[in-house]
């Protein structure tokens, strides 16, 4: 890896000086600004993982003081090695080489279960956090939650224009949206949030996995990182799984009823996801998010029919199956 920013000798310096070399592998980025890179210790007996991002304030970073709420919750997240906020230079431990999407095609059923299981269980201990800054300060609120659906619409929008294609926007369509975003700000108490919980911000290594990518997390509804787990587009863990961590979900909470709100939840979520994928792949010209707008139908059309939506969502959904997908060429 050749540096160019920040400066390469100071990159060498910070990393030379924690005992790694500055010879680093970038790894792969979701939409992040940080950048992130493994790197091998001089005598090559371990790794760890340098993030670049602008300089910062060390006690007003989101990233450190998060990791702190999580550490102290009990949950496995990157341990910190070694900081230069004024190059804006992070040194943590190495969660493991592959992420949940790359490890779940080698592990048994049971072993996928079992996993599942203490991924939910990590979701029920950061519900148990006390809300405070910087999570504290920011909601997934109705102002939110429809934001990422307005979203939603002028990335398809955009699509039409430069597709010459027409898909279903119908006001009832909107007006359910807002409906949905309105009822899901409305949910107390609520609750810490990761924001962005799915297969590749899940670390797994041979001592176990470590969640990552938490610096935006937010106060919100109980259901969103349990939707953005079990309907994740990256990796379909099957009915099977799925149906095992709602269940395990409900009998931990206590909870009887909830389960309207969970699919309500998935669909504003997925939807947003659908959205981020569109902006991703045709306006910044990242061409790999295009591959995972099929699966967020796919994923659409499963919370459809569990949530027993109006049939503007059937019609919107119809038509990207119809006319988005193979306008892609997907």
């Amino acid at each position: 890896m050749t540096w160019t920013e920040p400066n390469p000798d100071r990159v060498a310096d910070f990393l030379i000086s924690h005992g790694y070399s500055s010879t680093a592998e970038p790894l792969r980025i979701e939409g992040s600004t940080r950048r992130y890179y493994r790197v091998r210790s001089t005598d090559g007996s371990r790794s760890a993982v340098l993030c670049v991002s602008s300089p910062f304030v060390e006690e007003n970073d989101d990233f450190l003081s998060i990791t702190d709420q999580l550490h102290r919750a009990g949950i496995r997240v990157p341990q910190l090695l070694g900081i230069r906020p004024e190059e804006g230079l992070l040194l943590q431990s190495d969660g493991g080489a592959h992420d949940v999407e790359q490890w779940f095609p080698t592990a048994s059923l049971d072993e996928q279960k079992s996993a599942y299981r203490s991924f939910v269980s990590d979701i029920l201990k950061m519900q148990s956090i006390p809300l405070e800054p910087p999570v504290a300060a920011r909601f997934f609120d109705f102002e939110k939650l429809n934001w990422e659906m307005e979203f939603l619409f002028e990335r398809v929008q955009e699509f039409m224009r430069l597709y010459r294609v027409d898909i279903f926007l119908s006001f009832e369509f909107r007006m359910f949206l807002q409906e949905v975003c309105a009822a899901l700000g409305a949910q107390e108490p609520a609750v810490f949030v990761h924001r962005d919980l799915h297969s590749r911000n899940i670390l797994s290594g041979s001592d176990g996995f470590t969640i990552i990518d938490y610096q935006d997390a937010r106060t919100g509804n109980r259901y969103y990182d349990l939707v953005s787990l079990l309907f994740d587009p990256y990796l379909d863990p099957g009915k099977e799984i799925r149906d095992d961590c709602i269940q395990y979900y409900f009998e931990q909470t206590g909870l009887e009823k909830g389960r309207g709100i969970l699919y309500l939840q998935a669909l504003q979520r997925i939807l947003k996801a659908l959205g981020s994928y569109l902006y991703l792949g045709l306006e910044q010209k990242k061409e790999s998010y295009l591959q995972c707008i099929e699966p967020a139908i796919a994923r659409l059309e499963v919370i459809m029919h569990l949530g027993r939506f109006p049939d503007s969502v059937f019609l919107f959904l119809l038509d990207c199956r119809r006319k988005l997908l193979p306008a892609l060429d997907l």
